[in-house]
């Protein structure tokens, strides 16, 4: 099976709007009545759960993984090869040469174990991956969605609705242009937070693909190119001794 992995989490790029958005208000809108929570104009919608934070976690499936891949680059290096000792006639008396075959059975045995262990890591890094990406998608279309709203928002403040903003239905709330104000102030400072958190997710997107990556190299390359170097070592010891010393 091959184990290479797509470059995009396996989410659907058709998404053209976020259903949790409100439908963008007019200026005319904005100017007809007061918003009755001005804490909630604007606002991002809030997901069930942050993908990030469980993508970043110490215990997240990325985590696991990469600790996978410690484990096995070390114990791949450790049993490189199986004795770099010739096996003279005392080692054979003495055991050695069964010594060797069972320490790179040993030696297989526990990274093929440490190998699986990561296989059902890679599954669950995947859901993440595509948990990360349509959130990322999300974050962009509410990017888009604030980029249309802030421009009616800071006109409706502007000179040429002056004496609209001076209607009856304002007038009982003295202070709402000035909250007004301050909260597309703040939507400013919102829509900033928001393409940063877009990088952020492009980059631990990035990370989570590397590891993949070195995962399924290890898998497809790394170890069976180890274990048929070894095979073909110890069969070459074993095959060089029984040339050497054979059975009388």
């Amino acid at each position: 099976m091959n184990a290479s992995t797509s470059n995009t989490p396996a989410v659907s790029k058709s998404m053209s709007f976020d259903p949790r958005l409100p439908p963008l208000p007019t200026i005319d809108d904005l100017l007809r009545a007061p918003i009755a929570d001005l804490h909630e104009f604007g606002a991002s919608p809030s997901a069930d759960e942050d993908p990030m934070q469980i993508m970043q976690g110490e215990f997240s499936p990325v985590a696991q993984l990469a600790r996978v891949l410690e484990e096995l680059v070390p114990m791949i290096d450790s049993f490189r090869t199986p004795t770099s000792l010739r096996l003279y006639w005392w080692q054979r008396f003495t055991g050695a040469a069964l010594e060797h075959e069972i320490t790179y059975a040993r030696a297989r045995e526990l990274l093929q174990s440490t190998a699986a262990s990561g296989k059902e890591l890679v599954g669950s890094v995947k859901e993440l991956r595509a948990k990360v990406y349509q959130e990322q998608l999300q974050t962009e279309l509410y990017i888009e969605w604030l980029q249309k709203l802030l421009p009616r928002a800071q006109a409706v403040l502007g000179d040429t609705y002056a004496s609209r903003r001076s209607a009856p239905g304002f007038k009982l709330l003295p202070d709402y242009w000035s909250r007004f104000s301050r909260r597309v102030d703040n939507l400013n400072a919102v829509l900033t937070a928001a393409m940063l958190s877009v990088e952020q997710f492009k980059l631990s997107d990035a990370h989570a693909q590397s590891v993949q990556d070195r995962y399924a190299e290890i898998i497809t390359v790394l170890l069976p190119l180890w274990r048929q170097r070894m095979g073909f070592e110890l069969f070459a010891k074993q095959q060089d001794a029984q040339a050497r010393y054979p059975e009388t």
